[in-house]
């Protein structure tokens, strides 16, 4: 079977993801995950604001500020087209005192007035 891509996450500096792929569609959501660390990773300390852009195409969705933290890795926001929902997996780096945030999921859903999806 073979899923779908569809978006992409883009850092304040750039780095940008691979396209997602979409593993559940309904109406009004869809449901998407990068399965690989080497797709898109970022390096934070606890309690880091990462701004993060989430792209249709060149179409930009929602824009929005992850805060790192281990205990809460699944995120909402929202604006006036969609509400987000985002995760990173979390994996310490020793060496430097950092979090890898990858492989990141999310579930994204339109206003039923909107056609975005």
């Amino acid at each position: 079977m073979n899923l779908p891509r569809k978006y992409n996450l883009l850092t304040s500096n750039n780095l940008s993801s691979q396209q997602f792929i979409v593993t559940h569609s309904e109406n009004l959501s869809e449901n998407c995950q990068l399965l690989r660390d080497i797709d898109f990773s970022v390096l934070a300390n606890d309690k880091n604001i990462i701004n993060l852009r989430l792209y249709d195409k060149d179409k930009k969705i929602i824009e929005f500020d992850y805060v790192t933290n281990k205990e809460n890795p699944l995120q909402t926001f929202t604006n006036d087209q969609v509400k987000l929902l985002i995760s990173f997996s979390y994996q310490e780096d020793y060496t430097r005192n950092h979090y890898i945030l990858c492989c990141p999921s999310f579930t994204i859903i339109k206003h039923p007035n909107l056609s975005l999806l």
